[in-house]
């Protein structure tokens, strides 16, 4: 006799806003460890990043600690999965960056098709809905750093796997 077992997992807004909180958590660590950011500035960002990742819109966020030349020092990178229900959720964590002077936070969102494909005035109607512009860019080289895999946020079937970086 040949049997199969099929799982599947599905995810709400609840479950992003679980994972995203995760990811708030440890730019609120890095920002206030580093004193390169205000917390009121990581909760307007991280604002938005929820706002992309409940519209799905989210593939990637990429967090680099900068230092006074512009060189990255260390970030954390998170990859989005609407498939992470086999993944071990972990807490939030690891992101005590050194406090250095002239360093600043930056943060590049990566959008996926679903908003590559959306017209132009959809994407401003969504864009309407942020506190923050956003700026099209392209992902600087951390071929200088170590990457080394991290955590894993999870509810459900939505979570991110985060990379950092030193």
């Amino acid at each position: 006799m040949l049997s199969s077992y099929t799982e599947s997992y599905t995810y709400t807004v609840a479950d992003v806003r679980k994972v995203m909180d995760q990811v708030r958590a440890d730019m609120r660590m890095a920002a206030e460890s580093s004193g390169a950011m205000t917390l009121a500035r990581v909760d307007s960002i991280m604002g938005d990043v929820t706002k992309y990742a409940e519209n799905e819109y989210l593939s990637r966020l990429l967090i680099r600690l900068l230092g006074a030349d512009g060189t990255t020092l260390k970030a954390a990178e998170y990859e989005i999965l609407t498939d992470a229900g086999m993944l071990t959720a972990s807490h939030a964590g690891n992101m005590m960056w050194p406090r250095v002077t002239g360093t600043s936070i930056v943060m590049l969102v990566t959008t996926n098709d679903a908003y590559d494909r959306m017209d132009s005035a959809s994407k401003d109607e969504f864009e309407k809905t942020l506190s923050n512009s956003w700026e099209a860019t392209k992902a600087p080289s951390l071929a200088h750093l170590a990457a080394i895999a991290d955590r894993n946020y999870v509810s459900k079937a939505y979570g991110v796997k985060k990379t950092s970086y030193a």
